[in-house]
């Protein structure tokens, strides 16, 4: 017997360009799979980024109403303080005034005393008036405590003396009208 050599199919063949024929088509898929792969991946990125972008958005316009707020206050509160500060400014102009007036009213005083003084020493013929009023001034300043001070009618008459005589010492140095009495 001899052994035929039957031909045996060509699956080898079909095999091989099956395989090629799969290969270039999953070489020619693969790159669209791979970019498949890559869109869905970055659009995952991009809807993390989304994400984290919108929370710190939100924590952005938190603070900044927050910082408005605050400036709102502060604004308030500085025109608080500049409408004190312009009341203040005033009342110390108007008490620089005063002052001024009552400084003037002062001097005018202390200058008029001084005359009166000076009239007072020069004009010999109203001392007896003088010592009068002194001396009725003195009793009447003796504490009421001390057993010579003055008491009830004593001290009443004392200060009708003491009215009479500066009204005499007045008309005596010519300052009150002896007629009128003003």
């Amino acid at each position: 017997m001899t052994k035929r050599k039957t031909p045996q199919p060509s699956k080898p063949k079909f095999l091989l360009v099956s395989l090629l024929a799969n290969a270039a088509l999953l070489a020619a898929i693969m790159p669209f799979v791979i970019y498949g792969l890559n869109v869905v991946e970055e659009r995952g990125q991009l809807r993390s980024d989304v994400k984290n972008l919108t929370d710190a958005l939100n924590e952005s316009r938190t603070i900044a109403n927050e910082l408005r707020t605050t400036n709102k206050e502060l604004g308030d509160s500085l025109r608080e303080s500049q409408t004190r500060i312009a009341v203040n400014e005033a009342l110390l102009e108007d008490t620089r005034k005063q002052t001024a007036s009552a400084n003037h009213q002062a001097e005018q005083s202390k200058a008029e005393a001084q005359t009166y003084k000076e009239l007072t020493k020069a004009d010999k013929r109203c001392e007896p008036y003088k010592n009068a009023v002194d001396q009725i001034g003195k009793q009447l300043s003796v504490s009421d405590y001390d057993a010579f001070s003055l008491r009830g009618e004593r001290r009443q008459e004392a200060i009708k003396r003491l009215e009479n005589s500066k009204d005499s010492l007045d008309r005596c140095m010519g300052i009150r009208d002896p007629i009128s009495g003003l």
